[in-house]
């Protein structure tokens, strides 16, 4: 009469068993999205921090060490992402500027130069943005493993998560210049606008690594030699990124004028 009763004890102790793995699955999940939240917010309260000190003084970052690389990461990652945007509004801008002066000449030359202008030059959103955002990473990327190849000639205790901390620390002036650069282009004052964005361009590729080197105590090479090797390797590296860059602005101004 009873023998009924194990078959169905053990499908409570099997659905009991299923309910407390699907109970346990469900509170590692939530204590990896807590802890993922968590560290989140951690990284964001330490860049603040980072951010805050080095805007106020940014002679600071001679005291930024391998604990604040992920704060450098995330200082030339923004920096990136700044230059990709001022590059996007600014290329749009520029062909806007050139289609209106096709539109404003009038008759069969003005319809001419509309025409080619309008056919040959576009602005998507790989090439106003994605591609300048790749590009200026792969930039600072090279120069940072430059500035730390030459470093290591020289005998210096940096490590490679120095050097990006450093990096980064240093960039966040530029990083402000370079902002401050697109506004003022946006808004009409182009000389200006240009200028600021130059002097940032050059702070990566040229200021920042001079900063980074001259703060070590080197042996065996002069800093200056360092610098000299180091800044014409970098003027190639700018060369060719600049060369992709502007080849939109460039081909732009071939259908206008040919």
């Amino acid at each position: 009469m009873h023998c009924g009763t194990p078959l169905v004890e053990t499908y409570a102790a099997a659905a009991e068993t299923n309910t407390s793995d699907t109970s346990g699955q469900s509170h590692d999940k939530q204590k990896l999205t807590s802890d993922v939240i968590e560290n989140m917010k951690t990284t964001g309260v330490q860049f603040s921090h980072f951010f805050t000190n080095l805007v106020k003084r940014p002679n600071a970052a001679k005291n930024v060490d391998a604990q604040d690389m992920v704060s450098g990461i995330i200082s030339v990652t923004l920096f990136s992402v700044i230059f990709a945007i001022g590059y996007f509004l600014l290329l749009k801008s520029f062909i806007k500027t050139m289609n209106d002066i096709g539109s404003m000449a009038g008759g069969f030359f003005g319809g001419m130069f509309g025409e080619m202008i309008n056919a040959d030059v576009s602005v998507s959103f790989l090439d106003g943005f994605l591609w300048p955002f790749v590009k200026m990473i792969m930039m600072i990327a090279i120069v940072v493993g430059l500035t730390f190849a030459v470093l290591k000639i020289a005998n210096s205790a940096y490590t490679v998560q120095t050097t990006i901390a450093k990096y980064g620390a240093y960039l966040i002036p530029f990083g402000l210049l370079l902002a401050a650069g697109i506004l003022l282009s946006l808004m009409g004052l182009g000389a200006v606008g240009v200028v600021a964005i130059i002097v940032s361009l050059f702070g990566t590729l040229f200021f920042i690594p001079m900063f980074v080197t001259m703060e070590n105590k080197l042996s065996g090479i002069d800093h200056i030699y360092l610098l000299v090797l180091l800044h014409i390797v970098n003027c190639f590296v700018f060369a060719f990124v600049l060369r992709s860059l502007f080849a939109p602005f460039m081909r732009g101004l071939n259908d206008m004028l040919f």
